[in-house]
């Protein structure tokens, strides 16, 4: 597999585990950053959302960067997750992230 098609991969799979977790998975934007020795994957959920996003004590975000990262290092590169809230009515971001 190409480094495209990883990172493409990867990034599906971020979407999907946080879609699993909201009550509004529609409202699921996965944003990836390419550096030149990583990639970072920014998750914006609907601002009701945040809580599931992130999870109690930030499990659910620390879980799915768990997944991400080992994802990401069988395959040879380095991938970080954020996960970030936005208004659905204003497209504006909130402040709550979770990095």
């Amino acid at each position: 597999m190409d480094t495209r098609t990883e990172q493409q991969t990867i990034k599906n799979l971020v979407r999907e585990m946080v879609q699993a977790v909201v009550s509004s998975p529609g409202m699921v934007r996965v944003e990836e950053s390419i550096g030149e020795e990583s990639t970072l994957y920014e998750v914006y959920v609907d601002q009701n959302d945040i809580g599931y996003a992130i999870g109690k004590e930030g499990r659910v975000a620390n879980a799915i960067r768990t997944v991400v990262k080992e994802a990401a290092k069988r395959n040879g590169v380095k991938a970080y997750v954020d996960v970030k809230g936005f208004s659905a009515e204003t497209g504006a971001r909130t402040d709550a992230v979770a990095g």
